[in-house]
């Protein structure tokens, strides 16, 4: 993640793909807060490249809805879940 920043390519799509895979990474070793930062970001990206309703965004809102679960952010949570549920239909 730091080379491809560093490589001028912060907002290229690879680079979201990345912090949500190291997102879930922090998900599960209960490191929420950090998870949250990096998934936001990814999120933000995501969205302004593929489109606020693209069907891969549902893996990031389901990541996030995990990040403020653990960190008891539950009607966030709960937000970001419904969200990635709706882009199923």
């Amino acid at each position: 993640l730091r080379i491809r920043r560093e490589a001028g390519q912060a907002k290229h799509p690879d680079t979201a793909l990345t912090q949500v895979g190291l997102g879930r990474l922090m998900v599960g070793h209960g490191r929420f807060e950090e998870a949250a930062v990096e998934l936001r970001q990814a999120l933000a990206d995501m969205e302004a490249q593929l489109g606020a309703e693209h069907v891969q965004l549902r893996v990031v809102l389901h990541q996030l809805a995990r990040a403020e679960h653990g960190l008891g952010r539950h009607a966030d949570a709960v937000a970001h879940a419904k969200r990635a549920l709706a882009l199923y239909e």
